[in-house]
């Protein structure tokens, strides 16, 4: 925490000082006193400095005509400065088993270890009706790990900001299933069998499976009953579980079934996990060798004392066998193998049942069909020619472009660095705080690479006017995957400030921009020369409009920031554009505890967005896309094709660069198998 003791003389008489500054209605003198409290690295624990700056009064001092002209607002300047004067309280930081933190140098870094309330109940119930007209402007409402006071958020609606917020928290809560959906839930949970559900990308599988392992938790009174699985660690975080292999305690799953089961006894928490557990579920199954599948069917027979398939186990599996396939043993020299062509399969899958309702691609049957083909591996002469059709070139007003998908994390490193680099300004380092649940130090490594295969971050790196993938639902607009542009980074306080005198609706118009960009750049500054001859560059009425916002910038830290984005949301107002201040939120990991009836949590704490010019295939699976290029010159396996291309939501929407018929792959045993799946009518 960053200590206060020392400064706090010296900073009533600033605030007071400050005070007499921003509410006088005749020109000041040079020589008069003025606060600023001076950038704080995030890697310091030094007291605020203060300092005499009559500099900073030479520098924002109006003429006696710009003070006229400020006269009919000064009732208000004294309102705006009583709000901002009670924001200055510093609550005490989250005190993590173990947390990371580092200076990034040259850029600024913001670590959001020591937070700031910045305004009490009563102040912003005050703000909250003076800023009443402009309720097309929202601030995340999101509860936050460390944060006393929520941010005020302000709805179209008469309504208060906070019903019109837990209406919007409901929305997002309530899962509407399709009788198909719902069908496999019944089965699920009413009948106990062990199925398997699948379908195209698009069909609700995710969802499906979310609200599966909701009602499951539900019915078993016991967390450790229920175990939540996925063959990759990427998928386990999307779910709130673990992989396979580490549930099973198999390591990489090399060696013999008897070599595993050696090494499953070894360790009584293994057992333990194993014999009390009722269903087991593994997403993304298809990426599981089948060897492997077969080897943890084995296990569990024996470490469960019971000859029944899998011990008597429950499982629920779901997949696309269409899409990646399986990871063989790295120690073997064979072909992969599907989980469907090994023996256990049959003996313990009671239903396969496919899922035909598209909700991602809704609206578009021809997509819809055209991905169909992909995904077969069947592509006509046709269906070649209207994938061509996409190369061109998509246009978009807002200047957004798509997202391009790679197969490797390093080609998305290169392709985001190079378009950042390219932006002029300050680059800006959020570093994530990570909690995690345990002080062992393999437990840590562990959680850390949990967090680390999420799609939050360890450090964000951005700038004005850098293209950003939103990671959570923010309300019904804003959801996780929607894309933005950075407008500008603001302290909570400046943002609620500059809600006031800017329509921010309009951020597209050039004087605005620049007016609260000019702000946002003075933000901890020491006042200089330079930011004098800038600021005279503005008219006389801005001057005075950013007069009480660039004191408040001047006096407020670099730690404090957050960006401002503004989000594309199509067939949405005001050109489809929506502001957010996008802050600090929680990213979390079930740790699953052998022994123990409730499961530890691994927490990141990070800024909820990630650059969007590019992103891999593997991590965009799942993933919903507004605007996708792909490059299929760039694909190497069978899966990733269709992977990449069913991420739009539409053609017109989705370019698609050197296609050709023969990068459309499927397998034989593949298709052989989902020919004879079980589906369900409407």
């Amino acid at each position: 925490m960053i200590s206060q003791g020392g400064s706090n003389r010296r900073n009533q008489k600033g605030q007071s000082t400050l005070s007499n500054f921003l509410i006088s209605k005749k020109p000041k003198k040079a020589g008069q006193v003025a606060t600023q409290r001076s950038m704080i690295s995030s890697s310091s624990n030094n007291v605020s400095k203060f300092t005499d700056s009559s500099s900073l009064t030479k520098i924002i001092s109006l003429d006696s005509d710009d003070e006229d002209k400020s006269e009919d607002n000064a009732d208000l300047q004294i309102i705006r400065h009583k709000v901002l004067s009670k924001s200055d309280k510093v609550i005490k930081p989250l005190k993590p088993h173990n947390f990371s933190r580092s200076f990034v140098s040259p850029v600024t870094q913001i670590s959001h270890n020591n937070l700031k309330t910045t305004m009490n109940s009563e102040t912003t119930e005050k703000s909250m009706k003076k800023f009443q007209k402009w309720d097309s402007i929202a601030i995340s409402n999101k509860p936050r790990l460390v944060r006393e006071n929520s941010t005020p958020s302000f709805t179209s609606s008469s309504q208060s900001s906070k019903s019109a917020q837990d209406a919007a928290g409901a929305n997002q809560d309530q899962i509407v299933l399709s009788s198909e959906q719902k069908q496999v839930l019944k089965m699920v949970i009413d009948e106990g069998r062990s199925i398997f559900f699948t379908g195209s990308a698009g069909t609700g599988k995710s969802v499906l499976l979310r609200e599966i392992i909701k009602r499951l938790q539900g019915v078993y009174y016991r967390e450790d009953f229920v175990a939540v699985t996925a063959s990759t660690g990427l998928a386990a975080v999307n779910i709130g579980g673990q992989t396979i292999h580490r549930f099973a305690g198999i390591g990489i799953g090399n060696g013999s079934v008897g070599e595993l089961i050696k090494r499953v006894e070894k360790n009584e928490l293994n057992v333990k996990r194993w014999r009390n557990i009722k269903v087991l579920i593994i997403d993304e199954i298809s990426m599981i060798d089948g060897d492997l599948f077969s080897k943890v069917a084995a296990v569990a027979k024996h470490v469960r004392r019971n000859d029944q398939p899998f011990g008597g186990i429950q499982l629920v599996l779901t997949g696309d066998f269409f899409q990646l396939p399986p990871v063989p043993d790295k120690f073997s020299h064979r072909a992969p193998k599907y989980c469907f062509q090994s023996p256990e399969w049959n003996d313990v899958v009671e239903e396969t049942i496919l899922l035909t309702n598209v909700f991602r691609q809704k609206g578009d049957t021809e997509l819809i069909d055209m991905l169909n083909t992909v995904r077969l591996g069947t592509c006509s002469i046709e269906m070649a020619r209207k994938f061509q059709s996409l190369s061109r070139q998509v246009i978009y007003d807002d200047n957004i472009q798509p997202t391009e998908l790679y197969p490797t994390r390093e080609e998305v490193r290169i392709s985001n660095s190079t378009r950042l680099n390219q932006l002029p300004g300050k680059p800006r380092c959020f570093k994530a705080v990570d909690v995690f649940s345990s002080d062992n130090p393999y437990a840590i490594k562990h959680e850390k690479s949990m967090l680390d295969n999420m799609l939050c971050v360890e450090e964000l790196i951005l700038k004005e006017d850098a293209q950003v993938l939103m990671l959570k639902n923010l309300d019904n607009k804003v959801v996780n995957g929607s894309v933005g542009i950075v407008s500008c980074f603001l302290t909570e306080e400046l943002y609620l400030g500059l809600l006031h005198d800017y329509d921010f609706d309009n951020f597209n118009n050039s004087s605005t921009r620049e007016e609260v960009r000019f702000i946002s750049s003075c933000i901890g500054e020491q006042p200089q020369e330079e930011m004098r001859s800038k600021l005279n560059t503005f008219s006389s009425d801005a001057r005075v409009r950013m007069k009480p916002h660039l004191l408040t910038a001047l006096r407020s830290r670099t730690t404090d920031v957050y960006p401002v984005v503004a989000f594309s949301i199509p067939g949405s107002r005001d050109d489809g554009k929506i502001i957010k201040l996008v802050q600090t939120d929680e990213f979390s990991v079930n740790i699953p505890k052998a022994g123990s009836k409730k499961s530890g949590k691994a927490v990141r704490m990070q800024i909820p967005l990630l650059l969007s010019w590019a992103i891999s295939i593997h991590k965009s699976q799942g993933q919903t896309l507004d605007r996708v290029k792909v490059d299929l010159n760039k694909i190497f396996e069978k899966g990733q094709v269709y992977v990449a291309l069913s991420r739009a939501t539409s053609k017109d929407r989705l370019q698609v660069l050197n296609f050709r018929s023969e990068k459309i792959r499927a397998s034989d045993e593949v298709r052989e198998f989902y020919r004879n799946l079980q589906t369900i009518s409407n």
